[in-house]
């Protein structure tokens, strides 16, 4: 059913100052009770109205609140893993340089090992070099006295 029939600007400010007068200017048409009634479902209809506006901005508002609470939970989270997971690297870094620590002298016993056999190797090929030059000089000069 039509509720609210005013439309001229007058009208509405006349209904909410002071709805009898306008009853009265408009000859009790529509009668004092129907407006009154109309008054009525009208206030009905905007408390309805502001609640459902309430419920609208407060459901936003703890959306928010949630998003940023979530939001630090997960700052939080990131930072404790960060802390547990540093302690954890920093185990596994002293135990590695602990580790090479103890492998250098072996490491450097290895390096001098392969030196001393690359000298020893050098000297080897050096005197079977010239053994070979040696018997492959004696064999020309056999060769060269048996002609």
């Amino acid at each position: 059913p039509k509720v609210f029939w005013y439309k001229r600007q007058f009208e509405i400010q006349l209904l909410f100052a002071n709805y009898l007068e306008l009853v009265e200017k408009t000859g009790y048409q529509p009668a004092r009770k129907v407006v009154e009634d109309n008054i009525a479902e009208l206030a009905i209809r905007v408390t309805a109205r502001k609640k459902m506006l309430v419920v609208y901005v407060q459901k936003a508002f703890r959306g928010f609140l949630s998003r940023r609470m979530v939001k630090f939970f997960r700052s939080e989270m990131a930072r404790l893993f960060q802390i547990s997971v540093s302690k954890a690297l920093k185990i596994q870094r002293l135990y590695r340089a602990h580790r090479v620590r103890l492998m250098i002298p072996k490491i450097l016993a290895e390096k001098k090992r392969e030196e001393v056999m690359n000298e020893y190797l050098k000297q080897t090929e050096g005197v079977l070099r010239k053994k070979k030059k040696k018997a492959n000089n004696e064999r020309g000069m056999s060769a060269y006295r048996k002609e």
